[in-house]
């Protein structure tokens, strides 16, 4: 999990989580991209107060959390942190990530 403040990074402390591939990944990315990244304790509090969210996963690399028991986060849209990151990601791999993702829900539906 991953909430954005303000413009930086914030996700769990490492010894509450696994140590997850992509949660490291996307923490290289931030330092690269000049992006601040915490670690600390974070509560459901400080996700309805962030301006984005996002998880990560081996499967699915990031997923945008827009919504939060019913209410949205920040704009409630796909923020503009997110983006650059999945970017990012996409550049390293060689993969327009969103295209990708595009192209299989036009061949296999939402």
């Amino acid at each position: 999990m991953f909430l954005v403040k303000d413009g930086a990074l914030y996700t769990p402390e490492a010894n509450e989580i696994l140590h997850g591939v992509s949660r490291g990944h996307v923490i290289e990315l931030a330092g690269r991209l000049g992006i601040d990244a915490h670690e600390g304790r974070l509560q459901p509090y400080d996700l309805m107060l962030a301006d984005e969210a996002f998880v990560t996963a081996s499967s699915y690399q990031m997923l945008p959390v827009v919504r939060f028991e019913g209410r949205p986060v920040g704009d409630g849209v796909v923020g503009p942190v997110y983006r650059r990151l999945l970017t990012a990601w996409g550049a390293d791999v060689g993969v327009d990530i969103v295209q990708q993702a595009k192209a299989l829900r036009d061949k296999y539906g939402e």
